[in-house]
């Protein structure tokens, strides 16, 4: 396997379960990917993701090699996920929390909160069908991406 990030060590995990014997190659000295750290005149940066959105996907890997996360991670929680901060001192703090993003969004621009609302209520169905519905379907085919290809379209993304 070529590239320990999230892609290529979720890859060898799989198939290491399946019975593979598997080589894995990085060119880092250290695997993660986009998802490793560095170290600078004593301060500690992420160089990727700074949230895990679906920690399920975590436990699945465990579970190929009858492990549990939390026997090797801790997850903690973030509040709020990010805070920005601009020149002049205004913040905008962004959360998992629906009602705190709502509160924010009218802090910041009170005339778009009903935008607000239609982005999220447009892109939840858009995470529904193309990451919780077909994240993990094999598209090995084109006929397989042209079956749900209407709903992606109806769905405008």
């Amino acid at each position: 396997m070529i590239g320990s990030g999230f892609g290529g060590l979720a890859s060898a995990i799989r198939l290491q379960a399946r019975g593979y014997q598997v080589t894995l190659l990085e060119a880092l000295e250290q695997p993660g990917g986009r998802a490793s750290v560095f170290r600078d005149q004593g301060f500690t940066y992420d160089a990727g993701p700074t949230i895990l959105t679906a920690p399920f996907l975590l436990d699945e890997l465990f579970a190929l090699n009858q492990k549990k996360t939390s026997d090797y991670i801790r997850i903690v929680p973030c509040h709020p996920f990010y805070r920005i901060v601009w020149h002049d001192g205004y913040s905008f703090e962004y959360t998992g929390n629906q009602a705190d993003m709502e509160a924010e969004v009218q802090r910041l621009a009170p005339d778009d909160l009903e935008g607000y609302r239609r982005f999220v209520g447009e892109t939840h169905a858009i995470f529904q069908r193309a990451f919780i519905e077909l994240a993990d379907q094999p598209f090995t085919h084109f006929t397989d991406m042209l079956r749900v290809a209407p709903d992606l379209i109806r769905l405008r993304s």
